[in-house]
C-alpha cells in the first residue's frame, strides 16, 4: 500500500482468479474525494436500477472496473440516449453483449491510463480502480462528475436515485453464492482473500433502520448469466460495514 502525494492512497492487489471468473480492482482513493459526498436521506425503502444491457462476460481480462462502469453508464442514460454514449467511436448498444463488451473494455483500457498504477491495457492486463473508470468517463465529457458514500446509509440514500459501482475486497468462497445468491453466507473470511472485484450495485433489497444484517444489496457481475442468480449476487450490509475501509462506492452523474 502506498501513499502517493497528500491525501491519495493506492494498493495494487494480488489477484487469484479463477477460470471465467477474473477479478482485477486495485484500491485506489482519494482524499479530496471527502468533497463530494452524498447526503444522507431521512427516509430509505427498497429501489432498484435495472441497467438496460445484457449480462456481460469479462472472459479471461481483469476488466472488472470497465464492466461495471459500462453498466452504470447504462443505467444512467437509458437505452433512448444510447446515441450519445461513445468512446473512441465505441457504443453501447443495449441488446449485443459482444458489442457492449468491447464497449467496457475500451473504458478498461482508459481507466489504466487515468488511474496511478502500473502498466496500461493493451497490453499489461494489471486491473485498474473505480476512481480510474470515474476520470475516464469524466474526461470523455460522458459524465459531469461522481460523489461518494463512505457509510451505509449514505450509500443507500445513493440507491433511491441511482446505481452504484463498488470496489470491494473478494474473498475465496464469494466465487460460488449460495442457493439464494449471497456471496456472504457462513464464515466467507476463513476462505481466505482472492483479490479485489469491481461490481454493478443495482438494488437496495432490503432496509432496515436498525438491524444491518437485514438490509441487503443486490449486485450485477461481469461474468455472464450462469454466475449467481442469473449473473447476479447479493451482499447484507453487515459485510459492508466490517470491509467498509477497504470499499469505495461512487454514483456518477451526468
Amino acid at each position: 500500500m502506498t501513499l502517493m502525494g497528500i491525501g491519495v492512497l493506492r494498493h495494487e492487489i494480488e489477484q487469484h482468479s479463477r477460470d471465467g471468473m477474473h477479478l482485477g480492482r486495485n484500491l485506489e482513493l482519494d482524499a479530496r474525494s471527502l468533497s463530494y459526498l452524498v447526503s444522507e436521506s431521512v427516509t430509505l425503502k427498497p429501489a432498484e436500477w435495472l441497467a438496460p444491457i445484457p449480462t456481460l462476460d469479462q472472459g479471461q481480462l481483469g476488466s472488472c472496473t470497465g464492466n461495471a462502469g459500462a453498466r452504470h453508464l447504462a443505467q444512467l442514460y437509458g437505452p433512448a440516449d444510447f446515441t450519445n454514449i461513445e468512446l473512441h467511436s465505441l457504443k453501447l448498444s443495449g441488446v449485443d453483449a459482444v458489442e457492449d463488451e468491447d464497449f467496457a473494455i475500451e473504458l478498461y483500457h482508459e481507466a489504466t491510463i487515468a488511474d496511478g498504477f502500473r502498466g496500461s491495457y493493451p497490453p499489461d492486463d494489471t486491473g485498474s480502480s473505480g476512481l480510474g473508470v470515474c476520470k475516464a468517463l469524466k474526461k470523455a465529457g460522458l459524465i459531469s462528475g461522481y460523489h461518494w458514500a463512505t457509510t451505509a446509509r449514505a450509500w443507500a440514500t445513493m440507491l433511491q436515485h441511482g446505481g452504484t459501482i463498488i470496489g470491494t475486497p473478494w474473498y475465496n468462497s464469494w466465487f460460488e453464492p449460495d442457493p439464494d445468491g449471497f456471496v456472504d453466507a457462513g464464515n466467507w473470511r476463513r476462505s481466505g482473500l482472492a483479490g479485489g472485484h469491481e461490481i454493478y450495485v443495482e438494488a437496495l433489497e432490503a432496509w432496515d433502520n436498525t438491524d444491518p444484517a437485514k438490509c441487503i444489496i443486490r449486485f450485477h457481475n461481469s461474468w455472464g448469466d450462469k454466475w449467481g442468480d442469473s449473473g447476479c449476487g447479493r451482499m447484507r450490509m453487515t459485510t459492508y460495514e466490517s470491509l467498509k475501509s477497504q470499499i469505495d462506492v461512487k454514483q456518477f452523474t451526468r
